[in-house]
């Protein structure tokens, strides 16, 4: 009983620690290209603090949700785009990184780019291997969640970011519709169906 309440810990802090890192890693390249979109363009970012104070990208409802759904969230800088192109460039990006980071995770386990295999062969209780592997599933599983959850057209997220960078129209309706998009994801989060989802892909792959 100790034995496996001492695996769910170290499976739990993985998650988390596999959720704070893919936060910010979303939330910095959107971060990133707002400011040089910025620089560009000889404006004044809209927001005072450093792109390098990653803790202001973990969100603490979103780890959370990592460990109970494994559909993490991420906290935005709260910038003020005017720009449709810029809007629309970071929405692509943050949709893009987390392509990125979930084919990277896959080929690593599927090719055993790091001779992990071959290290728990030898010592199946390495602890450092298995939360190195644990940490390369968790961060595949959490970028799916988050892509999937990014597709929800809320007015904050990837989806809603690409909207604004269309149509202003369309983003004012997405805004007016906030709580029933909100709403939606609650319930599809509470049915699981992006971890189910998520995890019949991995078996696939």
């Amino acid at each position: 009983m100790r034995e496996q309440m001492k695996e769910m810990v170290f499976e739990w802090l993985i998650c988390i620690l596999c959720a704070s890192v893919l936060m910010i890693i979303h939330e910095m390249v959107k971060t990133a290209i707002y400011l040089l979109q910025k620089r560009r363009m000889h404006q004044k970012a809209a927001f005072s603090h450093s792109m390098w104070a990653v803790y202001r990208y973990i969100d603490p409802i979103g780890l959370i949700l990592a460990v109970v759904s494994n559909v993490p969230f991420s906290k935005p800088f709260m910038f003020r785009v005017r720009d449709k192109k810029t809007n629309l460039v970071m929405g692509i990006s943050g949709f893009c990184i987390l392509v990125a980071v979930f084919a990277f995770c896959i080929c690593s386990l599927h090719f055993d780019l790091f001779g992990l295999g071959s290290i728990l062969q030898q010592d199946p209780n390495c602890l450092w291997a298995k939360g190195v592997v644990l940490a390369g599933q968790y961060m595949a599983i959490l970028s799916f969640g988050m892509f999937v959850a990014n597709l929800f057209p809320v007015s904050v997220f990837d989806m809603g970011l690409i909207v604004a960078g269309t149509s202003a129209k369309k983003y004012l309706q997405i805004i007016k519709r906030d709580v029933v998009i909100k709403m939606l994801l609650i319930v599809v989060l509470l049915l699981n169906l992006i971890a189910q989802a998520g995890y019949r892909l991995l078996d696939i792959l």
